[in-house]
């Protein structure tokens, strides 16, 4: 276990802001004195907002959560001192040996909780049985299930309205429809007696949204949203998640409301991303600029940007330039063009553009 990375999130919001601590050994006790669920993180195999990953955990107080560092199912290699309550899957990787299946199972036979996130939902390709554990499978390309012909799963990013589908479930008790931004899956298959909580009418989406499954005796919850940090903090996404852990590992769950932790700043348009940098260099506030970008750049760098800026202000610089229709990088400056060595790099998902980095070069 030695292999995992701590870097969660369990821990209150302090001005809306989340920490980063060590998840298991460090995560205070709730305020009954119980100590936080130990939740592992499966991870690798698709691409996801990192930085922000790590945020979407914050004011989880009971919650405490670690993700695992090297191959997803490593994690099953050698259960003797297995310490997690929860396997939560946000990974997409097949090629789980037959040892780690048998691991795997005898965990769940244990009482150790399940939630199979978003893509995870394409886990396991080759082994028909983890349909039955999921409660759903996404084709990764066409195939056959019970002598019938399955085309491709796809998926769609738009605007969807949830329905709480089952009321008097703990996960949803409480909770009200809630529209959300995200990405929805559709084509896929779903496997007999889920108990489906969470349903959407979109035309690019499968009705289920939200389900759990009864596999042998063990609780598994089965949750397809959850694209990225638009979904993350939406608070009924939250609150799905956040009772899912719990209610797969035995404990009550929350139906009270909570804050949204932070998350990293997204631009649809270069404008108001300059707007912002030259605010905080105009305040000389670099600490909110370094907090914005995902390799935090040196302060001198960001003072010699602000030279710059002194000199001819980025918002004139910049006042015809635009973000491309295509495309996942973008860069301003740089090789002693018109920020002189100074590189502000900007990525893109699916439409929102994130500061990467601002470094200089020789």
């Amino acid at each position: 276990m030695r292999k995992a990375i701590v870097t969660v999130m369990a821990v209150l919001l302090v001005a809306g802001m989340a920490s980063e601590m060590s998840a298991v050994d460090k995560a205070p006790p709730t305020k009954a004195g119980i100590k936080p669920l130990r939740v592992v993180i499966l991870v690798g195999g698709h691409g996801y907002d990192k930085k922000n990953f790590e945020k979407a955990w914050g004011g989880h107080g009971d919650i405490a959560c670690e993700v695992w560092k090297g191959k997803p199912y490593s994690v099953f290699d050698d259960i003797s001192k297995f310490k997690y309550d929860v396997i939560l899957m946000f990974n997409l990787s097949s090629g789980i040996t037959d040892a780690q299946k048998t691991n795997f199972l005898k965990l769940l036979k244990k009482g150790v909780g399940l939630v199979v996130w978003h893509h995870a939902m394409a886990n396991c390709q080759n082994w028909p049985e983890f349909e039955k554990i999921a409660g759903c499978k996404y084709w990764m390309k066409a195939g056959e299930k019970d002598g019938k012909k399955i085309v491709r799963s796809a998926y769609a990013h738009d605007r969807y309205q949830m329905k709480i589908a089952n009321t008097d479930h703990p996960i949803t008790k409480g909770m009200k429809d809630f529209e959300i931004d995200d990405e929805s899956y559709y084509r896929q298959t779903f496997a007999d007696g889920i108990n489906v909580l969470v349903t959407t009418k979109h035309p690019k989406s499968d009705k289920p949204i939200a389900w759990t499954v009864n596999y042998k005796g063990s609780k598994v919850f089965g949750f397809q949203g959850g694209h990225d940090a638009k979904a993350w903090t939406n608070p009924g996404h939250r609150r799905l998640l956040s009772n899912g852990i719990r209610w797969v590992s035995g404990r009550k769950c929350v139906n009270t409301p909570m804050a949204a932790p932070k998350m990293q700043k997204q631009f649809r348009k270069l404008r108001p991303a300059v707007a912002f940098i030259t605010a905080c260099l105009d305040k000389k506030d670099y600490k909110a600029l370094a907090a914005e970008c995902a390799i935090a750049p040196d302060v001198h760098i960001l003072k010699q940007l602000g030279t710059v800026h002194a000199k001819t202000p980025l918002g004139k610089l910049y006042a015809k330039r635009a973000f491309p229709a295509r495309g996942r990088a973008f860069k301003l400056g740089g090789h002693a063009q018109e920020l002189g060595h100074i590189h502000i790099d900007f990525t893109n998902h699916h439409g929102a553009w994130r500061l990467q980095r601002i470094f200089g070069c020789r």
